[in-house]
């Protein structure tokens, strides 16, 4: 009779322990793969946050370095008589509205060139004369640059005012009307 020979109880036993750690470092791979692949959509998802992020700093960023310059404001006249009574002269007045003071302030006006002149602007109207380059302006403040004088068949679009000044951050930013630039 042929018998079947099994071997002994330590082949029998090592046998069970190599196909248990086999099973354990399958399982062992298996959690391993399913952990990394978790990490990279962790990883994917912060990134995407991490852009999100990026992007409302940079926009608050750009409305701070913005907010001080757009509370400068002008205000553009043209009047009769000022020079002389046939003549006319067109002025920009600036308002300081913001949180800080501005420097620097400078005029022109399209055509007719640069502020001939440029005053304090006080309750009562014009006030002290001052340098054609304001220095500074307080918060609050306001002054008006005027340009040289015009004749009638001068077209008001041709002398459009137009002021750059420098702001507390030192940037420094031109205003034409309602549209503001900065200049560096």
């Amino acid at each position: 009779m042929n018998e079947i020979d099994w071997g002994d109880a330590p082949t029998w036993v090592g046998a069970i322990f190599a196909a248990l750690a086999a099973g354990a470092a399958a399982w062992t791979l298996k959690s391993q793969r399913d952990q990394i692949r978790e990490q990279r959509e962790f990883i994917a998802q912060q990134a995407e946050v991490l852009t999100v992020e990026r992007d409302v700093l940079l926009l608050e960023r750009k409305e701070r370095t913005e907010r001080q310059a757009r509370g400068v404001r002008l205000s553009g006249h043209r009047f009769e008589g000022i020079i002389s009574a046939d003549d006319q002269a067109a002025f920009v007045l600036v308002h300081n509205e913001s949180e800080a003071e501005i420097q620097g302030i400078k005029a022109d006006f399209g055509h007719l060139g640069p502020a001939v002149r440029a005053n304090e602007w006080g309750e009562l109207g014009s006030g002290e004369e001052l340098p054609l380059t304001v220095p500074v302006l307080s918060r609050g403040s306001s002054c008006y640059f005027q340009a040289r004088e015009w004749k009638e068949d001068d077209h008001p679009r041709n002398y459009v005012p137009r002021v750059s000044f420098t702001d507390s951050h030192g940037r420094r930013w031109c205003l034409a009307g309602d549209h503001l630039t900065s200049v560096q």
